[in-house]
């Protein structure tokens, strides 16, 4: 899982980079799912770090998958919003 979710976070970060910073125009919800994806990601990071146990292990590992769940749910919505996308 560690895997599909850096090279998730790679395509989604050269693509915003493609698209220039802003949150606006053609592909702002694009841009606004890779900030909700990397913040997503930097809690994670973050819970594991503070973990005084397993237990808050094990807590941070399924916020992450509900999130991330959501967010390959969102994914798949803008997939076919922009079809153009399966050719970045």
């Amino acid at each position: 899982m560690k895997k599909l979710v850096v090279l998730t976070a790679a395509a989604f970060l050269t693509f915003m980079a493609a698209c220039g910073g802003s949150s606006s125009g053609k592909y702002g919800d694009v841009k606004d799912f890779i900030k909700d994806l990397i913040a997503v990601q930097d809690n994670y990071v973050s819970s594991i770090e503070k973990a005084k146990g397993p237990q808050d292990i094990a807590k941070a590992v399924e916020v992450f998958g509900e999130k991330f769940v959501a967010l390959a749910q969102k994914s798949n919505e803008l997939a076919e919003k922009y079809p153009e996308s399966a050719d970045w």
